[in-house]
């Protein structure tokens, strides 16, 4: 069992080789691994998670298997580019068939990476930038979000900037989306 970390990690009776995340080497690493992990906790500490991880790993062409909770099942298509687990049972039931399928490894990884470049790619997303930036202060509404799904003890929450707050950070961002995109804002 391969380990990226920042810990030492021991497991009795588990044969592990824990190597020291970096970001230089991240990328290189995570290229050695078969089949990435992607275990939440089922709380709202877990809710918090956006699935980062995930998608690096399917932008490698690694097929993922991952908890079946939060934003998880918005990013990751079961049976196509991944497999959602509820609980240990399923947690085995999933890594074994991957292990014992190298094939579906294979199509999985490269449903993975289609999935990451058609929705979460710079490409994929820079005319949302643009069109955010573009906008004009007087078409800036408040924004309602329902975040119910996320965060239960919540109806929803109101995102509110003020005009002045909300123009430093369109300054901000626009500077970096200038060398990003090469566009003038």
């Amino acid at each position: 069992l391969r380990i990226i970390g920042n810990f030492d990690y021991k497991l009795p009776g588990i044969d592990l080789e824990v190597i020291n995340w970096s970001l230089t080497k991240e990328i290189e690493d995570l290229q050695a691994i078969d089949i990435g992990i992607y275990p939440i906790f089922t709380d709202e500490w877990g809710l918090g998670k956006g699935g980062l991880k995930a998608m690096q790993y399917m932008a490698i062409g690694i097929p993922v298997v991952a908890t079946d909770y939060g934003t998880s099942s918005d990013i990751l298509n079961h049976k196509k580019d991944s497999l959602l687990v509820k609980n240990e049972k399923e947690w085995a039931e999933a890594l074994i068939f991957l292990i014992e399928n190298p094939e579906k490894r294979k199509v999985y990884g490269e449903s993975g990476r289609q999935n990451v470049v058609k929705n979460y790619s710079v490409e994929a997303v820079k005319s949302k930038y643009l069109a955010i930036f573009s906008h004009s202060d007087s078409s800036i509404k408040p924004l309602k979000v329902d975040c119910s799904r996320y965060f239960p003890r919540f109806q929803y929450s109101i995102i509110l900037s003020t005009v002045a707050t909300l123009k430093r950070t369109i300054r901000s961002i626009s500077d970096i989306c200038k060398t990003i995109f090469n566009k003038q804002f």
